[in-house]
Order: C-alpha cells, then sequence, then structure tokens
C-alpha cells in the first residue's frame, strides 16, 4: 500500500501512546511506527520498532528510515517517566534520577535530532513533544520530572526557531487517566505533599482518557494553524 503520511510515537505499549497509534490507525494512508520496549498492537499499517530509550547506546545506534512517497512525517515523543518523587533534601543521587533524564530529555533530544537530520526536504514535518504543566510551575517532590518536562519546552522552542519550516510543539496534554497517575496516587504524602490533589482528581473523575485526548492531538496534527504558540496545552485546542 501506498502511504501519504508516516507517523512515529514513542511510548505506544500502553497510555496515551498506545491511544494515539489506535486513533490514527484509523485513516487510510497513514503508517504508524511505534518505537517502545514491548508490542501491544497488531494492525496491518502498524510497524515495531523494538527500543529502550533509557538505553544510550540504544539510542546513539539508532536510525530513522523515512518510508518512500510520504508526503508528510510526524515524530510523536510521548515517552516519558515520572520517577523519582521525593523532596530535595531526600531524593538520592541514584541511577533513577539518571534514568528520568535519560527518558525525558535525552531521548527526545536524540529523537528530534534524528529525525530533522533524516527527512527529506520534500515533506511536510510535524514534531509533538508530549510535555507537563509541571515543566512550567514547581510541584514540590518533582524537581526531576518538572526540570525534564521545562527542558523539552525549551528543546522544542530551539528546534522551532532554528526550523521555521517545520510545525514543532511542545504540548501539556493535561491530567490522563494512565499507569502514571496510579503511580503518583500511591506515593507517600511524606515525600510528595500534593498526592491527595491527584487522588481527589480520581476519585471526581476529572481524569480525561487516553482516547479522548489522542483525538485533539490528531484534530492538532491535521488543523496545525488553529496553535500559533510551539509551547501549548491541551485547553488551547479544546
Amino acid at each position: 500500500m501506498r502511504y501519504h503520511t508516516a507517523i512515529y510515537i514513542t511510548g505506544t505499549s500502553q497510555g496515551l501512546g498506545k491511544a494515539l497509534a489506535e486513533v490514527f490507525l484509523q485513516d487510510e494512508g497513514i503508517l504508524v511506527i511505534g518505537i517502545s520496549r514491548n508490542q501491544n498492537i497488531e494492525q496491518e499499517h502498524y510497524r515495531h520498532i523494538k527500543l529502550d530509550l533509557s538505553n544510550e547506546d540504544s539510542v546513539f545506534s539508532f536510525a530513522f528510515a523515512i518510508p518512500q512517497g510520504v508526503s508528510k512525517v510526524i515524530l510523536i515523543n510521548n515517552a516519558g517517566i515520572i520517577h523519582p518523587i521525593g523532596l530535595a533534601k531526600a531524593l538520592p543521587v541514584d541511577e533513577a534520577l539518571l534514568r528520568n533524564y535519560k527518558v525525558n530529555v535525552f531521548a527526545v533530544h536524540a529523537m528530534m535530532l534524528k529525525f530533522v537530520q533524516a527527512c527529506p526536504p520534500s515533506v511536510e514535518g510535524q514534531i509533538i513533544n508530549i510535555s507537563s504543566g509541571a515543566g512550567r510551575y514547581p510541584v514540590p517532590g518533582w524537581s526531576a520530572y518538572c526540570a525534564s518536562k521545562s527542558a523539552v519546552d525549551a528543546l522544542s522552542a530551539v528546534f522551532s526557531a532554528e526550523h521555521p519550516e517545520w510545525k514543532i510543539w511542545s504540548l501539556a496534554p493535561g491530567i490522563i487517566d494512565t499507569a502514571m497517575q496510579k503511580q503518583i496516587r500511591s506515593v507517600d504524602e511524606g515525600i510528595f505533599p500534593e498526592v491527595h490533589r491527584f487522588i481527589d482528581y480520581h476519585e471526581r473523575a476529572e481524569l480525561k482518557s487516553p482516547r479522548e485526548i489522542a483525538e485533539k492531538i490528531k484534530e492538532l496534527v491535521g488543523n496545525p494553524e488553529r496553535v500559533k504558540d510551539n509551547i501549548i496545552s491541551i485547553r488551547d485546542f479544546l
């Protein structure tokens, strides 16, 4: 089959990444390439690349192979981790801290570089980096997550300035009912003082489904003119 669009999505094994893949796979002419450690999607127009984004050697050696004949290419850097969670006075400097920056910052930066360099100038390019409102205001206990998502915002702004011919966004998707939210609600108040706020979100059924947010991101991809800024929130086009 001839494809007009190729979409690369990291973190497709669950949550928002899986929902994004499933939403885009509804359309004819779109090839979705999932990038994650595990494959949980089987579909004719889906391809999977097994890659551990916390392993820098694997990221070093990874290369995009842009399909022939496509007129549009999209990268959605969705994979991310919340841990370690803890107040600065007690947070150890260890592998968990390093892994957060490897997945949330280094892998995002590396994938953007490799993607921009691999795409021919004849195709339309888009990059969506899934960020967080936590990158734009401090959350006690989330120093690594806040810092890493702030870095994603900065990377998106710089790439956009360097490549005005591309559509590049850093998107805060809101509070989504995913495994990450379950992790957040299970943390002790002593190391995460705001845990009850997230428990309340869940109890009041205020979390959005991954499918609902994926549909909104699909709208953004199809209507990029609706949003002028490159650091945005899902609320900007609800």
